[in-house]
Order: C-alpha cells, then sequence, then structure tokens
C-alpha cells in the first residue's frame, strides 16, 4: 500500500515530484505561487486551453522551472461547487498519472475547500491517494517489474489525519483482498482463520464456532444452507470491548463463501462474482480491525455465520422447512435465497447480546441492484436515528447509501404457508429487496436494527479510488458512522 506521511513544506522548496490542485474559476493559493516562480507559464497554460482546471483534469510538467522535478496540475472545476469528493477523484487521477509515469515518490498540497477545515482535507487526500492504488495481483505469476509511485507526502501538519486515513484504507484493502479471493481459497475455515487473525493482531477476542457447536446452538438456518457443502460451516464472534464503552453496537455480516444458488442453480452470467457473496462477513472484519485500530470508545462485536451454498449429495431443497435457533420455521421457497436464511441465526443470535443496536451487511438481493444499481446500497431499519446516521455517513464518505421502505405489508408478503416465513415474498419477484428485509426483521428479536443490502460491494468496472471487483464498500461509511459516536 502506499506510504503516506504529513510534513509541511514550502511548495517552492519540493524537489521531487509535486502535485498541485486549481479550479476552473479561480487560481489556489498554490498554483498562484508557482505561477508567480514560473511567470506566468501556468496562466498562460490556462489561456491556450492547454489546462483548464475542469474536474479530473491533469498536466504534468517535466522540470518545469521551480526546484520540483515535476509539476502535476489537478483540477476541481467550479470553486463553490467543490468538495471532498470532488477532491478524492482528483487526488485519485493525479495518484495514477504519477504511477503510469514511472514516478516513486511525490508530495501534494492539499486544496482549500469552502467551509471544510484542513484536517478533512488532508484525511481525503491521504485516503484517497491509497485506494486508488489498489490492486489485486496474488495469483499473477508473471508481476510487472515498472516503478510505480509508492511513498507519498502531503504538505501539511495533520499528521493525525494521515494515521487515520491510513487505518482506514488498511481496512478497505483488506476486506477487497477478502472479497477478490476465490471461492476455493477462501471458504468458511479460512474465512475464521483470517477473523482470529485479525483479533489476534489488534488485540480483542474471537470466538469460532465448528459444526458441533453449530449443531448445539441449534443454528438450523446455516446448517440447512450448508448441507449441499462438503466443508463445514463456521460460526465467528469478534468482540471490542474497550474499557469504559457505554453503548453496544452489533455488525452482522452475510458470509456465503461461493454461492451456486444451490438446486436451483444461477444462470453461468450471475455466478462469476459469487466468491464476494461473503462481502458482509468481509466488512465485519475489516471494520473490527479498524475500530480497534483507531481505538474508538464504542463496543462492537461482530457476528458472521459462515458457509457456501453448493449442490451436494444433501442439499436442502424447495419445500423444506428449517428450525433456527430463535424457534420459529423457514419455509424454503427458492434454494438462492439462502442469505437469509443464514443471517436468521446470525441475528437472533446478535439479539440475544443485548446491544444497542444491530446492523447488518449482506450481498442480499438482485432487487436491491435492480433499484439503485452499482452506485449505492439500500438501507432499511426499525431505527430512524440510526439510519439517518449512517446515510449522513455515506454522503461524508460518498459510500452512497438510501433508504428503502420496510411498510407492515411486507412482513406479510413473508408470512409462510407451513412454515412460519417464507424465505422468499409471495410477491413473486416485485419488491424483492423490502421482502428480503422484512424477513430478517423476524429474527432480531426487537432489538433496534438497520439491515443494509450492499449492491455497492461488486463493481463491473473501475471508477476513481474504487477498483473492478470487491469494492470495499460501504465499510467508509461504517467507519464514519461509528467514529461521529452517534446516538444508538
Amino acid at each position: 500500500m502506499l506510504n503516506v506521511r504529513a510534513k509541511y513544506e514550502d511548495v517552492l522548496r519540493v524537489e521531487g515530484p509535486l502535485v498541485l490542485f486549481t479550479f476552473e474559476d479561480d487560481a489556489s493559493r498554490e498554483w498562484a505561487v508557482v505561477d508567480k516562480a514560473l511567470r506566468g507559464f501556468l496562466a498562460g497554460a490556462k489561456r491556450s486551453g492547454e489546462f483548464s482546471g475542469k474536474k479530473e483534469e491533469v498536466l504534468l510538467l517535466h522540470r518545469p522551472g521551480v526546484k520540483a522535478s515535476h509539476l502535476l496540475v489537478a483540477g476541481l472545476g467550479k470553486k463553490k461547487e467543490c468538495s471532498l469528493e470532488v477532491v478524492r477523484r482528483a487526488c485519485a487521477t493525479a495518484v495514477k498519472r504519477l504511477s503510469a509515469a514511472h514516478l516513486e515518490r511525490a508530495s501534494i498540497a492539499p486544496p482549500e475547500v469552502e467551509n471544510v477545515n484542513e484536517e478533512e482535507v488532508v484525511f481525503a487526500v491521504a485516503e484517497a491517494a491509497s485506494l486508488a492504488l489498489y490492486r489485486f495481483e496474488k495469483y499473477k505469476t508473471e508481476k510487472k517489474k515498472e516503478k510505480r509511485l509508492t511513498s507519498l507526502t502531503v504538505l501539511s501538519k495533520e499528521a493525525g489525519a494521515v494515521k487515520r486515513a491510513r487505518i482506514v484504507a488498511e481496512a478497505v484493502y483488506l476486506m477487497r483482498d477478502l472479497q477478490n479471493t476465490p471461492g476455493a481459497d477462501m471458504g468458511p475455515a479460512e474465512l475464521a482463520r483470517v477473523a482470529k487473525r485479525v483479533a489476534k493482531t489488534c488485540g480483542f477476542s474471537c470466538t469460532v464456532w465448528g459444526k458441533r457447536e453449530i449443531e448445539k446452538k441449534k443454528m438450523g438456518g446455516l446448517l440447512a444452507v450448508n448441507k449441499g457443502s462438503s466443508r463445514e460451516p463456521r460460526f465467528v464472534v469478534m468482540k471490542y470491548v474497550p474499557k469504559g464503552a457505554k453503548r453496544t453496537l452489533c455488525l452482522v455480516g452475510k458470509g456465503v463463501t461461493f454461492d451456486t444458488g444451490g438446486v436451483q442453480v444461477k444462470p453461468g452470467d450471475y455466478m462469476n462474482d459469487m466468491q464476494m457473496d461473503m462481502s458482509g462477513a468481509a466488512l465485519v472484519i475489516a471494520a473490527l480491525q479498524a475500530v480497534a485500530k483507531l481505538r474508538l470508545n464504542v463496543a462492537v462485536i461482530g457476528v458472521m455465520g459462515l458457509t457456501d451454498n453448493l449442490m451436494g449429495n444433501t442439499p436442502y431443497l424447495p419445500g423444506d422447512v428449517v428450525k433456527t435457533m430463535s424457534g420459529k420455521t423457514i419455509e424454503i421457497g427458492h434454494t438462492d435465497a439462502e442469505g437469509r436464511v443464514t443471517l436468521a441465526d446470525s441475528l437472533y443470535y446478535a439479539s440475544t447480546l443485548k446491544p444497542d443496536l444491530i446492523v447488518d451487511f449482506a450481498t442480499l438481493t438482485g432487487a436491491c441492484m435492480v433499484a439503485l444499481g452499482m452506485h449505492a446500497s439500500g438501507v432499511f431499519g426499525t431505527d430512524q436515528q440510526a439510519v439517518e446516521a449512517l446515510l449522513r455517513a455515506g454522503e461524508r464518505t460518498h459510500d452512497l447509501l438510501w433508504q428503502l421502505p420496510l411498510f407492515d405489508e411486507y412482513s406479510e408478503d413473508v408470512k409462510g404457508v407451513v412454515g412460519d416465513v417464507s424465505n422468499i415474498g409471495s410477491a413473486d419477484r416485485y419488491g424483492g429487496a423490502c421482502t428480503a428485509a422484512a424477513f430478517l426483521k423476524e429474527f432480531v428479536g426487537g432489538s433496534p436494527w438497520v439491515h443494509v443490502d450492499m449492491s455497492s460491494a461488486i463493481l463491473k468496472k473501475e471508477k476513481h479510488y474504487k477498483p473492478k471487483g470487491g469494492s470495499g464498500e460501504p465499510l467508509r461509511a461504517v467507519l464514519s458512522f461509528l467514529q461521529e459516536r452517534v446516538t444508538f
């Protein structure tokens, strides 16, 4: 990962590559200083149309005439429209351009953004620069040996912001790595080992139950989905409980390490990314790592039921009735609606811990992707204050979230005929994200609860500082939500 540090230095004293930002309709302070030293060269480039300052536009100069060996100017668009997300995207464009030019180190002058303090801007710059250069190359046998950007100095005294940005970026890298690892190499046992390793490294507890313990706990939902697999399930409980913490938040993650759809098998094109159906669990593990490193004064418990959904000799079948840990029975209407069946046990177990809030994360429905695309994740919940706080965190980080309805009518739609509830709604394919959320609501035991349907967790193409494949979303929003010390 990119090594980012904070050190204040005058832009005219920087000797290596230097990155500046400026606006389309105004000159930034750093632009003006460097332009004066260059006797109006940058202003001339604007007048000639060589560079306009529009969003994500860059101009790279070699031996520009100041101490810096290279000067890269990145556009921020119109000054009044500049936001932290505009800065993140410009920063991502800049560091990618430097890396493509085989420059190994650089300095970057954080811009001034109206109504935003320097600490927030520095955090955004350091975070975006790190996230933009992510690569998943674990399985590449011939790694490219070209030089890349490896070191970045942010010209600021806000070292704390850079440190926090690194912790967040490390967590996002972890989540992305877990998402992108093939299902053959990241099954229930392997993912549980990652959780144990993270807990040991960060100094908090992690308990892993095998199949025998899961059977003793009567987690029939998790066991049912696991019936078609030769790999045994795991149930993971991670606990970060700092001294003096007055609130407890429980994060629950869907952990289906590969999803074929079961006997009602997915069409081929829909199976290509199904090693990422454990993105909810990956988020929970990465979030616990960041929470511990940030030393947040809130108790956070991570809960994950881990299995794959395969088609072995004795898979669970449509029409089966499954008894869950809560005692409620689930009528299986479709074997590809397996995530909610496993979450039934995870959510109920979380409710027995009596937390102040439960938030679950799951790549749960295609219906949510149809509704929102891949740019936002859907949010449902019984605690409107927590929902709104999470939505605000999504706006701050641009890990976008959008609230969807949880009307009582959706609960009517998931009532079973031969079981208590059905794992698919009676309205067929209509409102699928809403009926899935209503199903989950049946198992939270009255606890304050929020559900996130992670439709933005997997991207089909790269965008700015988010790569194709596992995006790591909406982890940054979750961490921002926690750092704001929301009253649950």
